[in-house]
């Protein structure tokens, strides 16, 4: 599987109608760079884009709340800061390294959605 900063959800079935619509988004929002990948799991795409995504998934919120029947096959955008190896060493890593980056007084959550995985 590719490097990733994006997942995509969707209908089963819809992935590649879903991508197009995704290409048409991050055109309108001036993204040139953005690949895709399938993973093994129906309904669920991941990408990879150029920038910062949780800024490109403010932005497309807006514009899908402006034009909600343009889009009719992307579920959810979740953004993606950090990818590891489901193995608690590399978790804590990881976490280490997002840790740095919060703001003093902030508060974080960490949410583990877990397919295909005997992480418990």
């Amino acid at each position: 599987m590719m490097e990733f900063n994006l997942i995509i959800t969707t209908q089963r079935g819809n992935e590649t109608r879903c991508a197009k619509e995704i290409m048409v988004l991050a055109r309108s929002l001036e993204v040139e760079d953005i690949d895709f990948a399938r993973t093994r799991f129906p309904g669920l795409l991941v990408a990879r884009l150029v920038g910062d995504p949780i800024e490109f998934v403010r932005r497309a919120k807006r514009v899908m709340e402006n034009d909600p029947w343009a889009f009719k096959y992307i579920q959810r955008l979740v953004p993606v800061q950090k990818v590891c190896h489901a193995e608690i060493p590399a978790m804590k890593e990881a976490l280490k390294e997002l840790v740095d980056r919060i703001p003093q007084q902030s508060s974080f959550k960490v949410v583990v959605n877990k397919r295909g995985s005997t992480l418990r």
